[in-house]
């Protein structure tokens, strides 16, 4: 069984703010990918990268 993005290959992009690490990430494909964690315009929307629920000591290989 070959998972669908087995292999491939993508652009990203993070951007890490200047009040990094007290703010989160913002993670952008820049390949076109549909996935239900990555919106129309390539955001990656997890909750573990929002505002609310992020924190200081997260770590972005998390």
């Amino acid at each position: 069984d070959n998972p669908p993005y087995n292999k491939g290959a993508f652009r990203i992009e993070i951007n890490f703010p200047a009040e990094y690490p007290f703010k989160p990430p913002r993670i952008t494909f820049k390949t076109k990918i549909y996935h239900p964690n990555v919106d129309e315009k390539g955001q990656v929307c997890l909750p573990i990268i929002t505002a609310e629920n992020w924190k200081p000591a997260t770590k972005t290989d998390q």
